[in-house]
C-alpha cells in the first residue's frame, strides 16, 4: 500500500541533490515501483522474508544478496525505510563497514527486533517525537527527529479543479486516510449523523484505499453506512489520484485515528486551507496544537468528535483563525525542509 510514509520516502528520493543517486531495492512490484520508475529512479527486486527460526536459509541468502546489492552498486549509505528492510540492510551494513539509517514511521514496539536494530543501525530517524519514545531514553542519542514533509507548493497551486462527484450544495466533511480500523471511520460515521440530523446538505466524504490485511473491517463499514439515516450523504471514495480538489471543496477535515505517529494528511488539509479536527493521540499533537491549528478531542469519543466538528462549522470566527494559523504552521512541514535534513544525515554518515 501507498500510505503516508512511502509517500514521504518517494518524495525524499524525488528530491536529492545530484551528488546523492537513490537506487531502490523493493520486496514486490507495486504502486511505489511504477511511481519510482516514472522518476528515472532505478529499481531492484530483493526479497525480505518474515525472521523467523525457520526461515534461517531465506534470511541468509536475502543477507547475501544485499551484500551483493551494495558491492554491486558501491553503496554510500543504507537508507532503510521499514523495520524489516533495517535488519537485512542493517546486516548488509554491517558485514560491509556502510553506515544504516532507519526510519521509523510507527509507535508500535517491537521488543526482539527493535533490540536486534538499535545494535546494527547507525542512525535511527524517528518521524515525531512519539515515534522516538518507543525506544528507552539510553537509546536518544542515536535518534534524530526529522518530521515527515509534503510538497506545499504542488498543493497550493491554484488551478485545481472541482470533484467530478462533487454537488455545488454540498458541505463536505472530509476524511482521508486508509480504510484501517485504527483510523477511526466508525467514530466519524457516528459523529457525522449527530450533524447530519440538523442540516441536510452535509455529506461525509471518505478518501482512502481499503486496507487488504482488514477487508472485514471494510464489509463492517459498508454495512454499517448503508443502515444508516443517512447513507445517500456517506461516500466511500477509495484511493483518488489527486487529493487537491477534495480540499479545495472541503467545509472540514476531520481525523479521528486512534493514534497516529505523524499525520501527514493533516498537513496537507492545513496547507490547503481546510480546518481540521483530530484525535490527539500519538504525534497529531506535534503538528495540530490545541484550539491553535485545529481542535483536538480524545480518541474513541464520538460525541466529542461531533461537538468540535459542530464548533467549527458554526463559529466562522473561529474557523477563519484556523485556518490562518494551520497554513502558517503548514510551511514548517515543507519537503524541501525534510530533504535538506535528511541529506545532513546522509552527508555527516558517508563522511564518518
Amino acid at each position: 500500500m501507498l500510505g503516508g510514509g512511502e509517500h514521504s520516502f518517494f518524495d525524499l528520493l524525488c528530491g536529492l541533490p545530484e551528488r546523492w543517486i537513490p537506487i531502490v531495492s523493493v520486496a514486490g512490484d507495486g504502486l511505489l515501483v511504477t511511481r519510482l520508475r516514472r522518476r528515472s529512479i532505478q529499481v531492484e527486486m530483493a526479497k525480505i522474508p518474515p525472521i523467523r527460526p525457520w526461515r534461517l536459509v531465506q534470511v541468509l541468502v536475502s543477507i547475501k544478496s544485499y551484500c551483493d546489492f551494495c558491492i554491486k552498486h558501491k553503496v554510500a549509505v543504507i537508507y532503510a525505510n521499514g523495520s524489516r528492510a533495517a535488519f537485512y540492510g542493517g546486516l548488509a551494513g554491517r558485514i560491509l563497514r556502510i553506515p544504516v539509517v532507519w526510519h521509523c514511521r510507527i509507535t508500535t514496539k517491537d521488543p526482539i527486533l527493535d533490540f536486534m536494530l538499535l545494535k546494527i543501525v547507525n542512525r535511527i530517524v524517528a518521524n515525531s517525537k512519539a515515534t522516538a519514545k518507543r525506544f528507552q531514553a539510553k537509546h536518544q542519542k542515536k535518534i534524530t527527529i526529522v518530521y515527515n514533509g509534503i510538497p506545499i507548493r504542488w498543493f497550493r497551486q491554484e488551478q485545481v479543479g472541482l470533484p467530478c462527484e462533487y454537488k455545488a450544495d454540498w458541505k463536505t466533511i472530509l476524511l482521508v486516510a486508509r480504510l484501517s480500523k485504527s483510523k477511526g471511520h466508525n467514530l466519524a460515521i457516528d459523529a457525522f449523523e449527530r450533524l447530519a440530523e440538523s442540516d441536510a446538505k452535509l455529506h461525509l466524504v471518505c478518501v482512502g484505499e481499503k486496507d487488504h490485511h482488514q477487508s472485514s473491517w471494510w464489509d463492517y463499514l459498508q454495512k454499517r453506512s448503508a443502515n444508516s439515516r443517512f447513507s445517500e450523504r456517506i461516500h466511500w471514495l477509495g484511493a483518488v489520484k489527486d487529493v487537491r480538489p477534495w480540499y479545495k471543496v472541503a467545509r472540514l477535515m476531520i481525523f479521528p485515528s486512534e493514534s497516529e505517529s505523524f499525520g501527514r494528511v493533516l498537513v496537507e488539509a492545513m496547507t490547503c486551507g481546510v480546518p481540521v479536527v483530530a484525535t490527539r493521540g500519538g504525534g497529531v499533537p506535534e503538528i495540530v496544537r490545541n484550539d491553535r491549528e485545529g481542535i483536538l478531542v480524545t480518541q474513541r469519543e464520538a460525541n466529542a468528535l461531533a461537538n468540535a466538528m459542530i464548533r467549527v462549522l458554526n463559529d466562522d470566527i473561529l474557523k477563519h483563525r484556523i485556518i490562518r494559523a494551520g497554513r502558517e504552521r503548514a510551511n514548517l512541514f515543507d519537503i524541501g525542509i525534510h530533504v535538506r535534513k535528511m541529506v545532513g544525515i546522509f552527508d555527516e554518515l558517508a563522511a564518518g
